[in-house]
């Protein structure tokens, strides 16, 4: 099927690899000649022994794992740093025509040879850039469009954070798409449209008092799902966010003085349908022991160990709780 086999490069990804590949044996996609599940076992860092040692078969380097090795989990939210949508230099592709697996880890904003930010999507058009032999070309995966990929400024603060930072940041775009979050998701990798735009607005979550000023504020309305809940539920996505970040940032500050001044509670005796948290988020919380969790539970006892992530929805103890404070 293959009959010619290029090097592979040694900073190369396999994805790119097979892209190279796939354009050299006159295919125009991996999927020509590749199933579906293994090209998406590649793009998204996941793929298993069996499916290396398959895939082997066909491409002898393929059996590198130097393009599978996990950095140190710095994110509460994905275990691997690796994104499963291309990122690219264009001046780096435009002058040597592959991609190389650094590109991938977030922890790389830029190129270190040219000093541009890596691009996850085209200028001109703002489609996302897909795993596409047109990228080897440093052209937009968008066929309607297929201008060249240009890169943009950010700014130097951006530029400079570490790993943990950007993680941070990352976590914090979370709450500003969806500001009543409880539950945390847990992804294998992180799967970000507009990578660079995403991380930008997470740095001005948590270093700008005005967005922050914004979140409260959503939080407290009258429309929010937790509005007349005591305050511990109602800004409860606060607590969860500024719990799970690594670095210190200008938010934390901003969190000390909300904790040190009082805010209104409701006198009103709402009845929340579903405020759904972790088993150790719910023990907080509530201030109860495991035990009380357990009587509440009792399906949670059966279980030799309680997962990190044990969802349990803690409606009905906040309804009792909030009726029988209202009631004294």
């Amino acid at each position: 099927m293959l009959s010619v086999m290029p090097k592979r490069i040694a900073d190369e990804s396999l994805a790119s690899y097979l892209l190279r590949l796939s354009l050299r044996n006159g295919f125009t996609s991996p999927l020509e000649w590749l199933d579906k599940p293994m090209w998406s076992a590649v793009t998204k860092n996941t793929i298993s022994i069996k499916q290396r040692q398959l895939l082997s078969e066909l491409v002898p380097c393929a059996m590198s794992t130097s393009d599978l090795s996990l950095a140190p989990k710095h994110s509460i939210l994905f275990l691997d740093c690796h994104t499963d949508m291309p990122r690219i230099c264009p001046y780096c592709v435009k002058g040597k025509g592959y991609l190389k697996e650094k590109w991938r880890n977030i922890g790389n904003l830029s190129c270190e040879l040219h000093g541009c930010v890596l691009c996850d999507s085209c200028q001109e058009c703002g489609e996302q850039l897909i795993w596409s032999p047109l990228l080897l070309q440093g052209t937009c995966t968008n066929e309607l469009c297929l201008c060249p990929i240009k890169s943009y400024p950010i700014s130097s603060q951006i530029n400079e954070l570490f790993i943990d930072e950007i993680c941070d940041c990352l976590l914090a775009s979370l709450f500003i798409q969806n500001p009543y979050t409880t539950v945390l998701p847990i992804y294998h990798h992180p799967s970000v449209s507009d990578f660079n735009s995403t991380l930008e607005q997470g740095f001005n979550f948590l270093s700008g008092k005005e967005v922050y000023d914004q979140f409260i504020e959503r939080l407290g309305d009258a429309i929010s799902p937790f509005s007349q809940l005591p305050e511990k539920f109602q800004f409860f996505p606060l607590t969860l966010l500024i719990r799970h970040l690594n670095a210190a940032w200008p938010i934390n500050n901003c969190y000390v003085s909300f904790l040190q001044t009082p805010q209104v509670s409701s006198s009103s005796n709402r009845h929340i349908e579903s405020f759904i948290v972790t088993f150790d988020s719910a023990i907080k919380l509530l201030g109860i022991t495991k035990k009380q969790i357990f009587h509440t539970f009792p399906e949670l006892s059966a279980k030799k160990v309680i997962p990190q992530n044990q969802q349990i929805d803690i409606a009905a103890i906040i309804n009792r709780t909030t009726i029988s404070v209202a009631d004294m």
